[in-house]
């Protein structure tokens, strides 16, 4: 049975992943050079859950579920010293958690419930980011991916919690620009009929380069 039949969401992957980045970079642009603005920062929440939902596409659409991890693990890689260099940290960068994501994937769709706790496990004990965030989403995604309403309506309850707390903070964000994550779910959810061909690697490509860019810019600007 070709699960791609099942999904009644957005399947134009490259427009998502055009906002996702977009995003992302006014969220890193926000941080590096426009102390930690928080507007610029509430943009960027919008990115985490449309990469979430793409991994969910491309767990589905790959051909070769090995190769797409090891393109994850080794773009980590790559992109880790730098991730690293503009946050100060040595937690491991979003691509390990979109890894983490396809797996856990993988795991739901074949129904391999003993290696549920080993996410839960590994990503708290390797600080992965987003880690309640993707524990949460990656099933609600799952699940409901034929169901709109449904799917809207676990999606807005799990940011409810965000939106009425004044004490839940993730990298200095506080919850109410954390909760401006609901504004990812119209492009989840509403079918686009763009015609956007981009080669798969430039998503990839993008993610490191765009860290270094910004690290050159605030090396720049501070000299």
């Amino acid at each position: 049975m070709n699960k791609n039949n099942e999904i009644v969401t957005n399947m134009n992957t490259n427009f998502l992943k055009l906002i996702a980045i977009i995003s992302m970079a006014i969220d890193h642009i926000g941080y590096a050079l426009f102390s930690d603005n928080l507007i610029m920062r509430s943009i960027g929440r919008i990115a985490f859950p449309i990469f979430t939902y793409c991994a969910m596409i491309g767990y589905f659409r790959t051909n070769d579920l090995k190769k797409y991890i090891l393109r994850l693990f080794i773009l980590g890689l790559i992109s880790q010293p730098f991730y690293t260099i503009l946050f100060n940290t040595y937690n491991p960068n979003i691509m390990f958690t979109i890894l983490l994501e396809v797996l856990l994937y993988y795991t739901l769709d074949n129904k391999k419930w003993f290696y549920l706790p080993f996410f839960v496990i590994l990503s708290f004990l390797f600080k992965v980011d987003y880690v309640i965030t993707y524990l949460f989403l990656v099933p609600i995604f799952y699940y409901f991916r034929s169901n709109k309403f449904i799917m809207f309506l676990a999606y807005i309850t799990f940011y409810f919690n965000y939106a009425i707390s004044d004490y839940i903070y993730i990298t200095n964000i506080p919850a109410c620009a954390t909760a401006c994550a609901v504004f990812a779910l119209p492009f989840i959810l509403i079918n686009t009929k763009m015609n956007i061909k981009i080669n798969k690697y430039f998503f990839y490509f993008f993610y490191p380069m765009h860290i270094f860019i910004i690290i050159l810019i605030k090396y720049f600007t501070l000299m």
